[in-house]
């Protein structure tokens, strides 16, 4: 089927701004303005357009927020219409054992779906919501000059700084060819790993990458593969272990002063934007996906009512193997022949 249709009416009092925030929940989409025009920000997979790093930012003005434990989601409720249920409001419960399989803690959120009405598309949302509740877990805010801005809210960039120990090094060029550069600083390679070479070409602002090997301390790089654009002196570059960079997706762009801007951006996983593989959890699949009951306790305690009667009550303690709100549990009075769901307290 389509992925994020919105099928809905607005029937109550709202402004256009309003209505068309909604509509783009749906497409995981925002809507900026540009002058005198609209421009759809979508969330979807995208190539990095940009660079930053220790060349081209302002010093001491990274700041890098992270997520704690006890505020990402382990369970989301998304109410939704359901068309196949007359277009009554329903809500689906949405958990993913592969996300917090191991995780000693729970929490649950809710959202609300207008324009939602296939009890797949909620899903999907739902497990759109915990993936990136968990995958995009640090929001960093820092200030480039103007100069060095070429970036858009949307836009995905590859990011180092030292002070978070992110890439091996960063700064401008002193020097290169095709083959060969030369960094603004020496620095001291493990011969036993691959190593990455990210440069932005200040001519083009064209992102090149290329492998190479080096050991030792040296300032001077030889690159595995030729480059196709000839490096500039000042060209801003980053030397990252390979595969190992940074990718952030901006977020908002403010105005520090005459000179500077602001940028915040969050965590970039593309991982989270796939919906190809989503399955939704059948009453047959959910089961298996279910954490288990263990070190399961029962016992037996007498309590005296003031008729004088004396009541028997049924203890059992037991732990989780995963992540769950509920317990279900059943019991029997046949020998296991048919069993009846009772209700726990917990």
């Amino acid at each position: 089927e389509k992925r994020n249709q919105f099928n809905g009416v607005f029937d109550t009092l709202t402004n256009v701004w309003d209505a068309v925030s909604i509509v783009g929940t749906c497409g995981r989409a925002g809507i900026l303005t540009r002058g005198t025009q609209y421009i759809p920000i979508i969330d979807k997979p995208s190539n990095p357009v940009h660079t930053f790093n220790m060349g081209n930012i302002k010093k001491s003005s990274l700041q890098v927020q992270y997520i704690g434990q006890e505020d990402i989601a382990t369970e989301v409720e998304v109410t939704y219409t359901d068309k196949d249920n007359r277009y009554a409001s329903n809500t689906l419960s949405v958990v993913v054992p592969e996300f917090f399989g191991s995780a000693d803690y729970s929490k649950k959120v809710s959202i609300q779906q207008i324009g939602t009405t296939s009890k797949s598309q909620a899903y999907r949302q739902g497990r759109f919501y915990l993936a990136s509740n968990k995958e995009q877990y640090r929001t960093i805010t820092f200030e480039a000059n103007v100069d060095a801005i070429a970036v858009e809210v949307g836009d995905v960039f590859y990011f180092a700084h030292d002070v978070p120990s992110w890439g091996v090094t960063s700064g401008r060029l002193v020097s290169g060819t095709l083959t060969q550069v030369v960094l603004d600083e020496a620095i001291t390679f493990d011969s036993s790993k691959t190593y990455e070479l990210l440069i932005r070409h200040s001519e083009t602002d064209e992102i090149s990458k290329c492998t190479f090997f080096a050991s030792g301390k040296t300032e001077t790089i030889t690159l595995d593969t030729a480059l196709t654009t000839l490096p500039q002196q000042y060209d801003v570059y980053s030397v990252v272990e390979f595969n190992k960079y940074q990718l952030f997706r901006t977020i908002g762009i403010t105005r520090a002063d005459d000179n500077y801007r602001k940028i915040t951006a969050v965590d970039y996983n593309e991982s989270v934007l796939s919906d190809a593989t989503t399955i939704i959890p059948t009453a047959s699949n959910a089961q298996s996906l279910l954490p288990h009951a263990i070190n399961i306790k029962i016992g037996e305690h007498l309590e005296f009512k003031t008729d004088k009667t004396i009541v028997t009550f049924i203890d059992i303690e037991w732990e989780i193997s995963g992540v769950a709100m509920f317990t279900d549990v059943y019991i029997s009075k046949d020998k296991g022949e048919n069993f009846t769901k009772i209700i726990v307290d917990l």
